[in-house]
């Protein structure tokens, strides 16, 4: 898997959908054997996980893969400490960053993105219903709130 750029796992699940602690692990262990082959995969700069359980093992893991450029987390359970952990692990090398649908984040991890990342190019925080506009106006103010910067709906659901 020298020549490997890009990952994509969308909704695998390594059990039954229901077990959501062991399909934790199960992809928590997968992206640490990534992390670990690190040196095997040198042209790997682009993972995409969807509608996975991203706990705080998986976030430690994906903070390991130095390199990656583009990471999308999209609707993946993501906590606040799990975000800061990631965006402060891959400070150097991130360009884009969506974090898009997942309702756990909050303001509360926004300060150590805005450290972390300053230099994205493009983000999104769309449908995280806990990330509020006074928020992104705080900690990233020069941002327009396009599609292709950091945004949020902040609409009731």
């Amino acid at each position: 898997m020298p020549k490997l750029r890009s990952l994509h796992l969308c909704g695998v699940h390594w059990g039954t959908a229901e077990d959501e602690a062991a399909n934790s692990l199960a992809l928590a262990a997968l992206l640490r054997g990534l992390a670990d082959r690190r040196r095997c995969m040198l042209r790997l700069t682009d993972l995409s996980l969807y509608n996975q359980h991203v706990g705080r093992a998986a976030a430690a893991a994906i903070a390991q893969m130095r390199g990656l450029q583009e990471l999308s987390l999209m609707d993946c359970q993501l906590e606040d400490c799990s975000a800061a952990e990631i965006a402060l692990g891959l400070k150097p090398w991130l360009k884009e960053l969506d974090l898009a649908s997942n309702k756990r984040l909050t303001d509360g991890c926004l300060p150590v993105l805005a450290y972390a990342v300053p230099r994205l190019k493009a983000s999104s925080l769309r449908g995280c219903s806990g990330v509020t506009q006074e928020g992104l106006a705080q900690y990233l103010p020069g941002d327009d709130t396009g599609d292709s910067s950091s945004d949020s709906d902040t609409d009731s659901e």
